[in-house]
């Protein structure tokens, strides 16, 4: 049933929707105590968000919260993505505490970078850039998820560069450094 479901969900066909949620819900329904019944639960999550039904999401979030071992990849991820959920619908400190409060175990890296994208969607920059470099370390150390290039971005997006750094980069510009203004005293003295 699982199976029908994903394949399902990845049929782009408009029709595909409803049959995808009445899968994912007869999962939850017939087999409520399996992993099945909690990634469908997820689908149906991540369904939600697509159709911008933030409450909807949340409660298949906390289902899984409620039915997955304290501590699993499943519960790690539900906790993660709900915290995201709640940061969307404008509940920005009730996100921050969903991921201050769990214990992220292997996803430490995801879990800094969240704070930091919800941290800087609040305009609490210096704040977001603490957290974007937690995650950068905890992503040095093999955290798996996390785009590094896209985090170097963010994090350096939030790093101003202090004026004497702006002067040494602007010199190293070989083609500034190459240059040579032509004023009086740098003409030739033929063209005179």
């Amino acid at each position: 049933m699982y199976q029908a479901l994903l394949r399902a969900n990845d049929t782009p066909a408009p029709s595909s929707g409803p049959q995808g949620v009445e899968l994912a819900e007869r999962l939850k329904t017939e087999f409520s105590g399996s992993s099945y019944a909690q990634f469908a639960a997820l689908q149906l999550a991540a369904m939600a968000v697509q159709d911008g039904n933030l409450a909807e999401a949340e409660a298949q979030l906390r289902w899984v919260l409620g039915k997955a071992a304290s501590g699993s990849d499943t519960a790690q991820v539900a906790q993660l993505r709900l915290a995201r959920v709640v940061a969307a619908a404008g509940n920005t400190d009730q996100a921050l505490d969903i991921l201050t409060k769990a214990d992220p175990g292997a996803y430490a890296a995801s879990y800094a970078l969240a704070q930091g994208d919800i941290l800087l969607a609040a305009s609490r920059n210096d704040e977001a850039r603490d957290a974007y470099t937690r995650a950068m370390t905890a992503a040095g150390s093999g955290s798996p998820g996390v785009n590094l290039v896209v985090l170097q971005q963010k994090l350096q997006s939030l790093t101003p560069i202090p004026p004497q750094s702006r002067i040494q980069i602007e010199s190293a510009d070989p083609i500034k450094a190459a240059t040579v203004p032509i004023t009086p005293d740098t003409t030739d003295a033929s063209e005179e």
